[in-house]
């Protein structure tokens, strides 16, 4: 099974994915990251030497072939959901481009057990917690709507949780629930 957790900065997705890894046993990914959520800047610009476009969700789509390929349980900390909301407020690629892609992730993933998970919070909050990239109060608000789009278009094994209200052990007792797997 695959555990995706998506939201916009801020939102949580690190010390879920944390958490239910210890309470699970699983791996926690999330590519071009070391250590505590940051980027690797340097592996980010070896691949721009390359020419490889970095978090141009091909990761993504590779990503879930192999995890459905290798039906390996983890937890995924951002995947294309993601990608798709943040491609409708900053237009990294066209809407066309992105639509087939998703669809191509979800093909991908099709049989394979997996849940989404949207963890979100009220702009002051996320932008409290966040570190590094943060959007404005109008980009972020964009944002939402674009995640509310993308994930009333993933099927239905998904769920929502406000980590302004849950505690983050609540939040993992409920992924877990709802996985039926603890």
């Amino acid at each position: 099974m695959i555990v995706f957790l998506e939201g916009i900065n801020g939102t949580g997705k690190t010390a879920y994915a944390k958490a239910l890894a210890n309470r699970l046993g699983w791996p926690t990914y999330r590519t071009f990251r070391k250590g505590a959520g940051k980027h690797d800047s340097a592996l980010i610009e070896q691949l721009a030497d390359f020419g490889c476009p970095v978090n141009s969700h091909v990761d993504d789509i590779y990503l879930a072939d192999f995890f459905a390929t290798f039906r390996i349980d983890a937890i995924l900390e951002r995947s294309y959901p993601s990608a798709l909301a943040y491609d409708t407020v900053y237009d990294t690629i066209t809407r066309r481009q992105s639509a087939a892609a998703f669809k191509y992730w979800l093909k991908q993933l099709r049989e394979f057990e997996h849940l989404y998970v949207w963890l979100e919070a009220d702009y002051e909050t996320a932008h409290a917690r966040q570190s590094g990239f943060k959007p404005s109060k109008k980009e972020y608000k964009a944002l939402v709507r674009a995640y509310d789009k993308a994930f009333h278009q993933l099927p239905k094994s998904k769920m929502r949780i406000s980590t302004q209200i849950a505690s983050i052990a609540d939040g993992v007792e409920a992924i877990c629930q709802r996985m039926k797997i603890c």
